[in-house]
């Protein structure tokens, strides 16, 4: 409706700029490339006015820039980013036309910012005493931020040493991470896309100069919640960085305490042509906290080529003489349009009332992002949603590929491919679905997590755009070349353009396994508020080409406080990946969705569903399967047969342990998410299992009897209890 709108009103604003223009003199001003911009303190409004953009929690708080500051109170995990909104012109490649890489010019820049590190450890922590750290930024992506902990929110697990990553950063690092080469837990490093820094100095030794006391040769001066001033210079010309330190505990706030340069770094390479700035900060947990504010922060570039025009004159352009007779005749006729299209406009709205103040309520709620398409849009890009572009069907409605054509003539792919939502018309289900989606999955951006492209409501219509993922979802991957398998709620139509599908080997399962475990440990403990998945499953997790898991369908997502659970009145979910707990009580925690990531891991290792009615009584529940193997001390045996025994066993031993550990009966034997992932990237070693399978814990269970009628059917029904 919105758009409808604005699109009549353009029309009739064209008419009055073609009377306008026949009297009025055109202005162009070309501006050159170079950035310059100063925050001596931030504005309350920095974000929402969109001078700056955020990943996760940061706010300005007393003119400051404070980093997750609710993950800093709850004493949890996360990483979070603020950047400059606009992009910053690095590099010029139009220079190189003809003439070889070496005559790509790349920007020098100059940049300085204060900044204050404070532990916030609530008890004492022998090990670690506040971390990870802040870090200065320049990356070619405003949506993302890396991984928590050691990453330091600059780059995701195991991409560590890309030149595909383009970053180049300034680390303020205070824990020491062995496996990046660092010194101490204070020190300061110059990275470029890879976390063992290219030069560092040590600041461990550094203490406060009034200070006599031991305790102050022990502590860190970045963290020592005080001023601190870095300088960051990069000469493109020399290829020479330098980075200087000042202020701090016991000295001037323009003393110098440290400073390095780094010589013959050359980052056209890293660079491109457009980059956002900004900075990036991790905090731990369980005591291991800090709070990272940045109170000013200056910055400019130099040396790029002004564009062709600037400094040239204004460019004026008179408007031809018209004879007066033509110019009356053309205004009345441009005033009749206008009232025509005035009146037509406001009965139009009234027409649409309903539908026009539904979606006036979702863009409030939403504020403007993601995109709202129209109906129009998403009808030509899915041809009518057409039954050939049908990619799944599910018990909330339908999804369909759809091709949308871009509006960006300059565009380098003028043609985008996406999934089109449609949840089924008349459903109050769907209705909740369709406004959890929106409410969840538009804040949260992750790598392994579906991305929301958009949405529309329209003609009673409710859908949701997401990004298209061409390897479909990881059941039917599954699935694939299996002879008994039980049918799924979600069917899907043959695509003629899918290629014919092949055994998933097992580098690209455990692959798979370690993204979902990703967005699932940011989803419970990295975002602002904890986000319960309640529905994690095969069919929700989304292939994209190189096969990288991400994890969808948020519709029965539910938002939390960190340490905190869900009651829900409504039991929803799938058989055999619901947790006893959640069944049986109704309760929502992070542990009832470990326990359906452990079934879902368990039917990647093992090649079929946790309950699948088509075997043999005995076959039925994968879990019991698993558990008579272990007994017997032959786990491996239970591995899919499909793989032909081609998998790394160590890989394997773990996956099994970590699917069946997760699918503890009781809630608390379970292991977090974050320590599901450190165990399976071989971090954290994985505890024993116990040798006899665990029994529930609860006084009254539900009786097998009451399983039986949905055994009968499909083993993912979900499952909604009668009245």
């Amino acid at each position: 409706m919105a758009y409808a709108d604005s699109q009549l009103r353009g029309w009739y604003y064209n008419c009055f700029l073609f009377w306008y223009q026949l009297h009025v003199v055109v202005v162009v001003v070309v501006v050159g490339q170079n950035t310059n911009f100063s925050f001596p303190e931030f504005p309350a409004d920095a974000f929402t006015s969109g001078i700056l953009t955020s990943v996760n929690e940061v706010i300005v708080k007393d003119g400051a820039l404070s980093f997750s500051p609710s993950a800093v109170a709850n004493d949890s995990l996360t990483a979070a980013r603020a950047l400059y909104s606009r992009q910053v012109e690095f590099r010029d490649s139009s220079s190189s036309d003809g003439a070889g890489a070496d005559a790509v010019v790349v920007a020098s820049f100059s940049t300085n910012f204060t900044f204050i590190i404070e532990t916030k450890a609530r008890y004492s922590n022998p090990v670690c005493h506040g971390a990870d750290g802040l870090v200065f930024v320049i990356v070619p992506d405003d949506k993302l931020v890396g991984d928590s902990g050691g990453h330091l929110g600059v780059l995701y697990s195991g991409h560590n040493n890309e030149s595909s990553s383009h970053v180049f950063a300034v680390e303020i690092d205070t824990y020491r991470n062995y496996q990046y080469g660092d010194p101490s837990d204070c020190h300061v490093g110059v990275d470029v896309n890879c976390l063992n820094s290219t030069q560092l100095v040590d600041l461990k030794l550094q203490t406060d100069p009034s200070s006599s006391s031991s305790s102050s040769r022990e502590s860190c001066i970045l963290k020592s919640n005080t001023s601190i001033t870095v300088s960051i210079d990069y000469d493109s010309q020399l290829k020479r960085v330098q980075v200087s330190l000042k202020g701090g505990p016991g000295r001037a706030p323009d003393e110098e305490f440290a400073n390095m340069t780094v010589q013959e770094l050359d980052l056209s390479s890293v660079f491109k042509d457009r980059m956002y700035v900004g900075f990036s900060a991790a905090t731990g947990q369980f005591g291991c906290v800090e709070s990272h504010t940045v109170t000013s922060w200056n910055f400019s570039s130099t040396g790029l080529p002004a564009s062709a025009a600037a400094g040239s004159k204004p460019i004026f352009n008179k408007a031809p003489e018209v004879p007066i007779f033509t110019f009356a005749v053309v205004a009345g006729l441009g005033l009749l349009l206008v009232t025509f299209l005035f009146v037509f406009d406001n009965l139009r709205r009234r027409k649409n009332n309903k539908f026009g103040a539904d979606s006036v309520q979702y863009d409030q709620l939403l504020d403007g992002q993601p995109r709202r398409f129209t109906f129009k849009e998403l009808n030509i890009a899915t041809k009518g949603f057409k039954p050939s572009e049908l990619l799944g069907q599910g018990g909330f409605g339908s999804v369909y590929r759809g091709k949308l054509q871009s509006s960006d003539s300059s565009s380098s792919s003028p043609i985008t491919w996406v999934a089109v939502k449609q949840l089924a018309q008349g459903s109050h289900q769907g209705q909740r679905e369709f406004l959890a989606e929106l409410t969840t999955i538009s804040k949260i951006r992750h790598k392994n997590l579906v991305q929301l492209q958009g949405w529309c409501h329209e003609r009673g219509q409710l859908l949701l755009v997401y990004d298209y993922m061409s390897n479909g979802s990881l059941d039917r991957l599954l699935d694939s070349g299996c002879s008994s398998s039980s049918s799924s709620s979600t069917t899907r139509s043959s695509d003629p353009h899918e290629q014919q599908l092949q055994v998933l080997s097992w580098d690209r399962r455990f692959h798979i396994v370690t993204g979902i475990v990703a967005a699932l440990s940011y989803l419970h403990n990295e975002w602002q508020q904890c986000v319960l998945h309640r529905d994690v499953k095969p069919s929700n997790v989304m292939l994209d080409e190189n096969f990288n898991a991400h994890l969808g369908d948020f519709g029965l997502a539910r938002l939390i406080d960190h340490n905190k659970m869900a009651w829900t009145t409504m039991v929803a979910g799938t058989i055999g990946y619901m947790s006893p707990e959640f069944v049986h009580r109704g309760r929502a925690t992070k542990q009832s969705d470990v326990y359906s990531f452990g079934a879902l891991a368990l039917e990647v290792a093992c090649g079929r569903r946790p309950v699948d009615s088509s075997l043999a009584e005995t076959e039925v529940v994968l879990l019991d399967c698993l558990w008579r193997a272990h007994e017997r001390g032959e786990l491996l045996c239970m591995m899919d047969p499909k793989l032909d025994g081609e998998f790394d066993v160590a890989q394997a031993t773990c996956l099994l342990h970590v699917g069946l550990l997760c699918c503890h009966p009781d809630p608390d034997a379970r292991p977090s998410m974050v320590l599901a992932r450190q165990i399976l990237s071989g971090d954290q070693p994985s505890p024993p299992l116990p040798a006899k399978r665990p029994h529930m814990i609860f006084d009254t269970m539900i009786q097998a009897s009451e399983f039986t009628p949905l055994l009968s059917g499909s083993s993912s029904q979900t499952l909604n209890p009668k009245p």
